[in-house]
């Protein structure tokens, strides 16, 4: 819109102004919580879908990373968050993310 100093324009305005960018525009992306564009989610979802036909044709090596989860942040180093491992630098470290995790509760 060639706004320059957007902080000299009233609130409502720029509201407005926001409300009529195009989908994949930065704010609407940030005001959606999304991390990219719908279109890109897409295209990398049709290779995630080819990678792993290739993959299951050739039965060798491990399963390709996907696509979707690199651009999403679900996935990192062919790893979902879930499954990376937690390690404590002692046992009053362990001792106390358990007691946070239980509610107090000893571990056995």
């Amino acid at each position: 819109y060639g706004i320059l100093d957007y902080r000299g324009l009233p609130a409502r305005r720029l509201a407005v102004l926001a409300a009529g960018l195009r989908e994949d525009s930065r704010i609407k992306l940030r005001m959606s919580g999304a991390r990219v564009p719908l279109e890109t989610l897409l295209l990398a979802s049709i290779a995630d879908a080819l990678n792993a036909l290739l993959w299951r044709g050739a039965k060798r090596g491990k399963r390709p990373a996907s696509f979707v989860g690199l651009l999403t942040g679900t996935e990192r180093g062919g790893k979902r968050p879930e499954e990376q491992p937690i390690i404590y630098s002692s046992g009053a470290a362990f001792d106390a993310a358990w007691a946070r995790l239980t509610g107090g509760g000893r571990h056995a």
